[in-house]
């Protein structure tokens, strides 16, 4: 119970550490619930700890990018060198990792490289992944959210992003993917595919995290991202809380929404235990083309 003491006009007054820590519990719930978190709507290149929209990008060359930066649109070089930030190799030396869940969120990417992430440059393309859809992957993440993966969905159109990685880049998104979370994701090839580029052309391979479970499919189907758009969907889209709505029925349905979210994201024992229960609806993962590279 919160400690409460008397003000000055004689009504009661809430201990402001008992509030601190309501609020922080209310943060972090809000956090897991918004999954797959913010995303800028256009394509844009990670800089310096933020988002900047690509305007222009000829054929996939940052030397002649521009980019929109304080409602101005500047050439790319320009930018980096007044953030002291050395330029990106162009695309085709670059790794594409297709981003399906919040690694096309920037403050996830603030998340994710930490200390670094301000040294960090990386292009986020927007694109549209042909015969799949996102869907919930059958584990919750340490920050509380039911994460995403991706479903063979013939005649789906999803919306995604692909980030340009360098090989270092890579090595530090697989400590976030794979080894900081134990065996859930493996990265892998997925080839056979047409992944169409807002303007860098079509994609038939990349390297993408997948649960190594598969999907989440409480009623013999893999449900969708509904804040991920898509055409021609063939699986029922569920937002983020009402998945883990879902979850909680099945695992423990006494218990409050809230109360549920917060003992994952604090009791790793528990979290682990339920990631364990949730393998009796998990289906494998059902496309063929997939090489795992690591994981």
């Amino acid at each position: 119970m919160s400690k409460v003491t008397s003000n000055r006009a004689g009504k009661p007054a809430t201990d402001k550490a008992a509030e601190a820590t309501s609020d922080e519990r209310a943060q972090q719930i809000a956090h897991a619930l918004a999954y797959p978190f913010a995303q800028p709507g256009a394509s844009f290149v990670f800089a310096g700890g933020r988002a900047f929209e690509i305007v222009e990008l000829p054929e996939g060359d940052f030397a002649r990018a521009r980019v929109r930066a304080g409602g101005e649109t500047v050439g790319f070089d320009d930018l980096c060198r007044a953030e002291a930030l050395a330029p990106p190799t162009p695309l085709v030396e670059r790794i594409p990792v297709i981003a399906h869940g919040s690694n096309a969120a920037p403050g996830r990417l603030v998340e994710k490289f930490g200390g670094v992430a301000e040294a960090q440059v990386i292009p986020v393309l927007r694109a549209r992944l042909e015969d799949f859809d996102v869907v919930y992957a059958p584990h919750f993440s340490a920050y509380g959210s039911i994460p995403a993966t991706l479903e063979h969905s013939p005649g789906t159109r999803v919306e995604i992003s692909v980030t340009y990685l360098t090989p270092d880049q890579v090595c530090a998104m697989d400590a976030t993917e794979i080894r900081a979370v134990g065996p859930t994701y493996a990265r892998g090839n997925l080839r056979a595919i047409r992944c169409h580029l807002d303007g860098q052309g079509v994609l038939s391979e990349a390297q993408v995290y997948l649960a190594k479970r598969g999907s989440l499919q409480f009623d013999g189907v893999p449900r969708a991202f509904a804040a991920l758009g898509a055409q021609g969907r063939r699986f029922g889209a569920r937002s983020q809380p009402d998945k883990q709505a879902r979850a909680r029925d099945a695992l423990a349905p006494e218990m409050k929404l809230d109360a549920f979210i917060h003992e994952n994201i604090h009791d790793e024992a528990r979290r682990k235990r339920r990631n364990e229960a949730l393998r009796e609806w998990a289906v494998e993962f059902s496309y063929g083309d997939f090489e795992i590279v690591e994981g």
